[in-house]
């Protein structure tokens, strides 16, 4: 049992956009033939079909990375489907792993994206990124199975009442198997609701990231946005959150009006090496703890104090667990006062008829003699 290496784990969520309304419009229809309404079939497509984009779009940008000399990092991989969104999840290994799995995801909304507005524009998706540290602050759960017999009675110990690094491991090789809990996720899924088809948006952490990264590395053509402080329900105790998204806009024409409106705003897009530096400031001021995630040119990255302090209280945790048990062990092994007396303590035959007969004899009323009779 070893203590959980330091993590990150980035999450990529897509949502199909007018969905509600497709249900109790168009989608609501039966095509003659079928058995179910028209949306039934579209969001079988979104399922199987996104996973499969968003998959040959990051080995499609692996091709152009190519390194013989290191070993591919690992794709993003289903997490959980949540009606109309899909969740992605993926250990990030360094900062260009980082940008290529958002550059992946943001090309996946593009191709899907299109191919919706090929069946007559009435779905589109958006999509949004967050990063989550483990396994402090956030926390990893094994989904008990059912079928499986994995049930867990109340009162019962749990199999993880200690994180260990084979946990974690199992988490990051098949997420679906697991549940992520804490306030990266909360976070993560509160920033989704500024998501819009032109925008993939981005936590704080994510886009401090991603920001470095593709200041490091010119090749990922990502665009950034700044739309000002947000509040977000539950995050930072509602104080104004910054959000920043990817530009996903599909249309040439969209893309030429808003580029004539920020030529009149004033407004472009944000240059990643500014966008760097004001959220390192920003995290500084509302203290929150920059992640940890090298690039590729360096050979580690430290993790942050918070992972150290974890460290201590696990190991503290893990002795006094060790030192609980042996005293278990012990007591278990000891020999009793009847054993040390040479009495085994098994119950035999005889000894059970002679426990009835006194049994009997203290419970049957005695009878009185004459003389006691005449004495009373």
């Amino acid at each position: 049992m070893d203590c959980p290496d330091y993590r990150l784990r980035l999450f990529m969520s897509v949502d199909l956009v007018g969905s509600t309304a497709f249900k109790g419009g168009r989608g609501a229809v039966v095509p003659p033939g079928a058995t179910q309404p028209l949306w039934v079939r579209e969001l079988k497509k979104f399922y199987f079909l996104f996973p499969e984009h968003l998959r040959r779009e990051f080995l499609r940008s692996g091709k152009v990375e190519k390194d013989a000399d290191r070993r591919d990092p690992p794709a993003p991989l289903l997490w959980k489907r949540i009606g109309d969104e899909l969740v992605f999840c993926c250990r990030l290994e360094s900062l260009e792993h980082l940008a290529r799995c958002v550059l992946a995801f943001v090309n996946a909304l593009d191709e899907y994206g299109n191919q919706l507005d090929s069946d007559g524009k009435h779905l589109d998706v958006k999509g949004g990124a967050w990063i989550a540290a483990f396994p402090f602050p956030n926390l990893t759960v094994r989904i008990a199975d059912d079928r499986a017999g994995d049930i867990v009675e109340y009162g019962e110990a749990l199999p993880e009442d200690i994180e260990t690094e084979e946990l974690e491991a199992a988490a990051d090789e098949i997420p679906s198997r697991f549940d992520f809990l804490g306030p990266g996720i909360d976070g993560g899924f509160r920033i989704t609701k500024f998501a819009s088809s032109d925008r993939c948006v981005l936590t704080v952490e994510t886009a401090w990231l991603l920001a470095k990264a593709c200041s490091v590395e010119r090749k990922y053509p990502l665009k950034f946005f700044y739309h000002d402080r947000q509040i977000l329900k539950g995050v930072l105790q509602e104080r104004p959150y910054p959000v920043f998204s990817i530009d996903t806009e599909r249309s040439v024409s969209r893309k030429e009006v808003l580029f004539r409106e920020n030529l009149i705003t004033k407004r472009d897009h944000a240059d990643a090496r500014l966008i760097a530096d004001f959220l390192i400031a920003f995290m500084t001021d509302e203290a929150i703890e920059p992640p940890s995630l090298a690039s590729l040119d360096t050979e580690s990255c430290e993790p942050p104090a918070s992972h150290e302090e974890f460290t201590r209280a696990w190991q503290a945790k893990r002795m006094e667990t060790a030192k609980r048990s042996e005293l278990e062990r012990a007591s278990l092994e000891a020999p009793t006062q009847a054993e040390e007396n040479g009495e085994t303590g098994a119950i035999t035959l005889d000894r059970l008829k002679q426990g009835f007969e006194q049994f009997v004899t203290e419970m049957t009323p005695r009878r009185t003699s004459p003389e006691e009779e005449e004495e009373d």
